[in-house]
């Protein structure tokens, strides 16, 4: 153990090689005679090999613990903590004295769970996960997904987060509604409601090309074909009824060979 001539430095020193420092500002050097940056330099640790590093012993079923604390008594010794828990094996994060991550033996990461079930599993009374693209248009960056009172949601967010739109829901009996948050439901025998502004309409693609619309306005419902296709309604796995393109109508035929703008195969009643 040696001082330096003012006694402003403790250097502690083996096989006449120095290992650690404090100096006079009460900062602990380990293997370095240069301290961290100013904001972590309390303690500074280095190897001259580069690889270096601190191990907390625990007792097997204990915990190896490291708190930041901005306190001397209650939870304001531990505001914020990282656990390692030898019981289970589990990592635990924690911040305001509450856990708040945990990943466990098998690598599943619980968020407000302490018990997650699946790989990532979050939990909350309001779960929401945002996804922010930072080069996207004025509010239109964060898109939102949205787990809250048997309901799953997906919508975005104003880039304030003080504004969600949602798009597309489930409710909690597999009801989905598109741009609407008002669902007929299966009371009705109906699972999916559609909503626009004017219009409500869903398109039906074929190898990404645009075959067909259903459409309903506050005055009609719209079924219509893309191009020159026809429209064709089957029963029990048989066409009984097609409208061309050029709006003739066949019942049990293809009319488009014959003259005239409707059509009917075989005994007809009117």
């Amino acid at each position: 153990v040696t001082g330096n001539i003012n006694n402003s430095t403790l250097l502690l020193q083996t096989g006449g090689t120095e290992r650690v420092r404090i100096d006079s500002s009460g900062r602990v050097l380990i293997g370095t005679t240069t301290e961290g940056v100013h904001t972590a330099d309390d303690l500074t640790i280095a190897a001259a090999n580069g690889v270096t590093g601190i191990t907390l012993r625990s007792g097997t079923g204990n915990a190896g613990n490291l708190y930041f604390s901005d306190g001397t008594s209650g939870d304001a010794e531990y505001r914020g903590y990282l656990q390692y828990y030898h019981a289970d094996d589990s990592m635990r994060v924690g911040t305001a004295a509450n856990e708040r991550v945990r990943i466990t033996s098998g690598g599943q990461i619980g968020i407000g769970i302490n018990n997650p079930e699946r790989l990532i599993h979050l939990s909350s009374s309001n779960t929401i996960i945002a996804l922010t693209d930072t080069v996207a248009s004025t509010d239109q960056k964060t898109k939102y997904i949205l787990s809250d009172a048997g309901v799953f949601a997906v919508g975005k967010l104003s880039d304030d987060y003080n504004t969600a739109v949602e798009h597309f829901r489930i409710d909690n009996n597999g009801n989905m509604g598109l741009n609407t948050t008002s669902l007929v439901g299966n009371a009705s025998n109906i699972y999916l409601t559609v909503n626009g502004s004017t219009t409500g309409g869903i398109a039906l693609k074929a190898n990404g090309t645009t075959q067909g619309y259903l459409q309903g306005t506050n005055s009609l419902v719209r079924l219509s074909s893309d191009g020159t296709k026809p429209i064709v309604f089957d029963t029990n796995g048989s066409e009984r009824l097609r409208i061309t393109s050029n709006g003739k109508v066949g019942v049990g035929v293809d009319p488009t060979n014959y003259p005239g703008k409707f059509v009917v195969s075989g005994d007809a009643l009117i």
